[in-house]
């Protein structure tokens, strides 16, 4: 890059990546480093760095289309091979964060369980980011207590790293690669947002071909016995070929979970509903959002509702006048103990007070929780706090 020499901060060299710290932003350099074992394996693979560069950058726009927030902001290619991807400086998380789709390396140790199995659900595991300790697990009431993150960033960064996941399991699905487990980090910006930052390529992921079942990531240097480097970077060059290529499956689509649903009953809301999803948006909490009458179309509000189960964690819904929406929300949902917030909608000829007792006056064992008129953000606050309790 071209930035002044005198404009560096600091220079932190890593097991494969260097990281160069300016005053708006940092510049990683992917090394053609590899190492295994806690560097118990240490050797220089030629070309490793670009392949890691170019696979993350692929990667991260891939969730960015996904309205996943990244901290790349470009990326520069060095005539030594390697890569060097500009991005936004971040006041990271200190744990390293690992999601599992089958059971692999040392989780099927730690359970006594068949390498490969496939897990029932994603596991999101913890781990402190400390080369010195091992990188050792820790549960999250302990990451919060020793300040390593507030149990909102905890939440959010779960719920973050659950999406990556149905994003990533999917597009590599598509291209006959099998998702087997990654790690991710995180970082806090300026406004507070939590960014996916450091890299996602084969030194952090497990991923095998659908058709031959080969490791095509670090373990294939990780378990062999003597260094082929010949046989590892094709390994990482096959990874970037495929993921650049169009689907080869057609029948498997993008099915992503949403834990908030938000219902509106007028095109005439949208104001209050962009309030609410700016909110949303800004702590990065996943949410689908519908336009639809309980008066004029209360078939198509029952089949709405039960899509969105069994994701949805907590439904918004913005009605104004009689307000029937989130009464009739509550009363289908009533038996999941799925909350309901109701936001009122101040519309003549009542300015509000029709839908505002519409929504609070709810019989026994049906409840809303309802916010103040047009609070949109309000709402968004409430089911957040509702997620991260």
């Amino acid at each position: 890059m071209a930035a002044a020499e005198q404009d560096v901060v600091k220079v932190l060299c890593g097991k494969a990546k260097d990281v160069t710290f300016f005053k708006d932003h940092i510049e990683i350099l992917f090394s053609d480093r590899i190492t295994a074992n806690n560097k118990e394996k240490a050797d220089i693979l030629p070309k490793k760095g670009y392949y890691n560069c170019e696979i993350s950058k692929l990667l991260f726009n891939v969730l960015e289309s996904f309205d996943v927030s990244t901290h790349m902001k470009q990326l520069v290619c060095v005539p030594e091979g390697e890569g060097i991807m500009c991005a936004k400086s971040l006041n990271m998380i200190p744990l390293e964060v690992i999601v599992r789709n089958l059971a692999c390396g040392s989780f099927c140790k730690r359970y006594g369980i068949k390498n490969k199995t496939i897990l029932a659900q994603p596991i999101v595991e913890f781990c402190v980011k400390d080369d010195d300790l091992g990188d050792p697990f820790i549960s999250e009431d302990v990451a919060v207590a020793l300040e390593y993150a507030t149990k909102l960033q905890i939440r959010q960064v779960k719920y973050l790293a659950l999406r990556v996941n149905e994003i990533l399991k999917t597009y590599f699905t598509l291209r006959l690669l099998i998702l087997v487990d990654f790690k991710l980090e995180f970082g806090v910006d300026g406004s507070s947002q939590i960014i996916l930052a450091d890299e996602i390529s084969p030194d952090t992921i497990r991923v095998w071909s659908a058709v031959t079942g080969e490791s095509h990531d670090k373990d294939v240097y990780r378990n062999s016995i003597t260094f082929e480097p010949e046989k590892v970077i094709a390994r990482y060059a096959e990874v970037l070929v495929r993921l650049k290529e169009d689907p080869v499956l057609e029948n498997v689509h993008f099915n992503l979970t949403y834990p908030i649903v938000i219902f509106s009953g007028s095109e005439s809301d949208n104001q209050i509903v962009e309030k609410v999803t700016f909110e949303l948006k800004k702590y990065q909490f996943p949410f689908v959002s519908k336009v639809v009458s309980a008066h004029r179309n209360p078939e198509k509000l029952r089949k709405f509702v039960k899509q969105t189960q069994p994701d949805a964690k907590v439904y918004i819904c913005i009605a104004g006048l009689s307000a029937a929406l989130p009464g009739v929300v509550s009363a289908q949902v009533a038996d999941l103990k799925i909350p309901v917030i109701a936001v009122p909608v101040a519309s003549p000829p009542m300015n509000g007070m029709d839908a505002l007792l519409s929504a609070v006056q709810m019989p026994p064992g049906v409840p809303n929780l309802v916010v103040g008129l047009n609070n949109g953000r309000n709402a968004a606050i409430a089911a957040i706090r509702i997620l991260t309790v």
